[in-house]
């Protein structure tokens, strides 16, 4: 039998003979990398990030479902739904509190609009 392989190459250890690695291109792993298992943190906001179709004043539009539930709580507290209104107001100032925690706050009133 004799060896086709050069004088200088050792086999052994992290070094397989040459006609069995694997060829360019082809991995080991055929079904490649097992996906992570989703959080259900990940999972629900997978889930309000994903868009529906709506009909708004008769026109079909294309929106995230957290924007749609968001509308509709507002469009109930519009309405006098105290437990939507003390929810919407719950998140606004958890979303104010996350964005502008040390931000002070000016109104300016002109002498005409203080009249009212």
């Amino acid at each position: 039998m004799t060896d086709q392989r050069p004088k200088d190459y050792a086999i052994g250890y992290a070094k397989p003979p040459k006609h069995s690695r694997y060829r360019k291109g082809q991995s080991g792993n055929r079904r490649g990398r097992s996906k992570p298992s989703l959080s259900l943190s990940m999972t629900l906001i997978r889930a309000l990030l994903e868009t529906v179709t709506v009909n708004e004043r008769g026109a079909a539009r294309r929106m995230r479902k957290i924007d749609v539930a968001i509308t509709q709580q507002i469009n109930k507290a519009a309405a006098g739904d105290r437990h939507a209104l003390k929810l919407l107001l719950s998140l606004l100032h958890q979303a104010d509190r996350s964005v502008t925690e040390h931000q002070s706050i000016t109104v300016v009133i002109s002498k005409e609009e203080s009249e009212y």
